[in-house]
């Protein structure tokens, strides 16, 4: 806990008119309190978990006595991989969610921002060396204004993406947490491991905006990073999927997108990115927007 007083002072002021006094009360922080690292967990995935294959929620939750500025991700470099300065790949940045952790923020209330202490990283394990085969070492560490840091957790998993039988893809605009206002263009791209296929015309792939089904994407186009990096499957030269939204027509505030797919074996999987929750829902890749 941050090391702090609270007492309640009279406050005078004087003037031509005469002198006011009101009551108030001051909490004083010390210096060193500034300077307190942030804390928090790293709680999934699982420690050990095997058999890792597609898109997984990483999640967690930090706070600090000002504020958390940002929670990264790394992973444990291979042999003969370039580093970071801390001698880990870097992988991505997490982002914050209100509201995605009432535990916390009910357990740490007087804590600033306790309400987005939730945080979450959606990792397609499918970008990972070897085509996301092997065991990989995950960390997760939180970051804050004054510039300390301090490491929230590591999660070894084992990832088998050869043997995977489910369709797997990502959205790739917007952004995660980004705020967007007017007409926005959703761009995903999904691929299901051979010999199935996923239909060109895109009729398989549903879009979801806060759990409603708004439309289907228009699917088939070319990618050619997509193309490269995942070369031999029914659908290389044609992953990629847009659907445009209205987002005058949805309420203000937070909202969730995802895309849904199908392929030729009727095997379901979402493009997720980002639940928090203390237990975490079997969901991969949506996106968390602000609308404006």
């Amino acid at each position: 806990m941050c090391p702090s007083a609270t007492a309640t002072h009279v406050l005078s002021v004087a003037g031509a008119g005469g002198t006011a006094t009101r009551q108030v009360t001051v909490r004083v922080v010390s210096v060193a309190a500034e300077m307190t690292v942030p804390f928090g967990s790293f709680d999934t995935p699982a420690n050990g978990a095997s058999g890792v294959t597609g898109a997984i929620p990483v999640t967690g939750w930090a706070l600090d006595d000002v504020r958390v500025a940002k929670v990264e991700i790394h992973r444990s470099a291979l042999a003969g991989e370039p580093t970071s300065p801390n001698g880990l790949v870097y992988v991505g940045d997490a982002t914050f969610v209100p509201g995605a952790r009432p535990d916390v923020a009910t357990a740490f209330a007087n804590f600033p921002l306790a309400s987005r202490a939730g945080w979450g990283y959606m990792l397609l394990t499918n970008f990972l060396p070897s085509g996301g085969n092997g065991t990989f070492t995950l960390h997760a560490y939180a970051s804050d204004d004054d510039g300390q840091s301090t490491r929230l957790g590591s999660k070894t998993i084992t990832c088998s993406n050869a043997t995977a039988t489910k369709p797997f893809g990502t959205i790739d605009t917007p952004g995660q947490g980004e705020t967007v206002s007017g007409t926005i263009v959703n761009f995903g791209w999904a691929l299901t491991p051979m010999p199935a296929s996923i239909p060109t015309d895109g009729s398989t792939i549903q879009v979801y905006v806060d759990g409603a089904a708004v439309g289907q994407p228009v699917y088939n186009q070319y990618r050619s990073d997509i193309a490269t990096l995942f070369p031999g499957y029914a659908n290389t030269n044609g992953a990629v999927g847009f659907y445009s939204i209205n987002t005058g027509t949805l309420s203000i505030g937070f909202i969730w997108m995802a895309f849904m797919m199908r392929c030729s074996r009727s095997w379901y999987n979402s493009c997720a990115v980002l639940l928090i929750t203390p237990t975490p829902f079997r969901f991969y890749s949506s996106r968390l927007l602000t609308i404006l």
